[in-house]
């Protein structure tokens, strides 16, 4: 043996024993279907409860912009940069001495419960210059150092009324969140709130880039799982990635057989009787095969399918 195999330093039994109790705490942790799954947002390792919050997020980003840049006649750009978890301290890192947030939620909650949305000052300046009718130009001007005026704070309030309604009308299910009122930065570091979930968009189109961060109550947070839903882990890296693969779903609302002279005759304003499910159910196909069956509904500004039953058909 060689004087350098020698004089490394081995584990002793104790040590051994401690990083395998480490490693099956670890285990039991990653598997467990109770937790918070904190950020997740590299997909692979996201939990369903954090991609469907995502996937509205990131809905309420689109119909935003669409709204927004129909407004103002002028393209207007809303993207999802992400969900954190920030304490408030980290939160009122990020806030300028006279910044106001909005705090909103239910009657019944608290407002140590309560959801916070802030709108970054240079863009809440910009976004009311365009919105009072200012021409749309790259401004240098600094930013006001003094409190929001009246006019200010309701601008602000109106439009964190839009938003978080917005939001709501996304959620699934639905969920109604008013506005109660503004926040200072002290306040929020006098708070002490533990780690909250917070959604960063980046909104472009105004005179400069800004930031909108909403800061979701504990109470509308997803969970790792519904307590209803008996889950297992999936161990399989492939398994996983299958599991994750997006497919297209179609709602097949009717059928029609038209003669070829009559298609031809086609134009618009035309009208062409459906033949539809006796029961009124809606046919979702995937890959064009029926896999389920729903009725038509609506969920904010969107159209909807509730599914209400397996496609018996299919499966005999």
């Amino acid at each position: 043996m060689t004087e350098a195999v020698r004089n490394v330093d081995l584990l002793s039994r104790e040590e051994i024993a401690a990083l395998i109790d480490e490693l099956e705490q670890a285990r039991r942790e990653e598997a467990s279907p109770g937790r918070l799954s904190g950020l997740a947002t590299s997909g692979r390792d996201a939990s369903l409860p954090h991609r469907i919050l995502r996937g509205t997020l990131d809905r309420f980003a689109v119909e935003q912009a669409r709204i927004l840049s129909s407004r103002f006649q002028h393209p207007i750009e809303v993207r999802l940069l992400g969900l954190d978890e920030l304490k408030a301290v980290e939160l009122a890192e990020h806030l300028l001495p006279y910044e106001r947030l909005v705090e909103f939620g239910s009657a019944d909650t608290t407002s140590a419960d309560a959801g916070l949305l802030m709108i970054a000052r240079p863009l809440l300046f910009a976004w009311m210059r365009i919105a009072f009718g200012a021409p749309r130009e790259r401004r240098t001007d600094p930013l006001p150092d003094r409190p929001p005026t009246p006019i200010e704070v309701r601008f602000l309030l109106r439009t964190a009324e839009e938003i978080v309604a917005r939001i709501g009308a996304f959620a699934l299910p639905p969920v109604d969140r008013a506005v109660r009122g503004l926040v200072e930065p002290r306040q929020v570091r006098e708070s002490r709130f533990p780690r909250r979930l917070v959604a960063s968009f980046d909104v472009s189109g105004f005179e400069e880039i800004g930031r909108i961060r909403v800061v979701f109550p504990r109470s509308l947070e997803p969970r790792q799982s519904d307590p209803g839903i008996r889950t297992r882990p999936i161990d399989s890296g492939l398994e996983r990635e299958v599991l994750e693969m997006p497919v297209s779903v179609t709602a097949r609302l009717g059928a029609a057989e038209l003669a070829l002279a009559r298609l031809a005759d086609l134009e618009v304003g035309s009208l062409i009787p459906l033949e539809t499910d006796p029961e009124g159910l809606v046919a979702l196909t995937v890959g064009g095969i029926p896999r389920f069956r729903g009725v038509r509904g609506q969920v904010g500004t969107r159209l909807a399918v509730q599914v209400m039953q397996p496609d018996l058909a299919e499966e005999e």
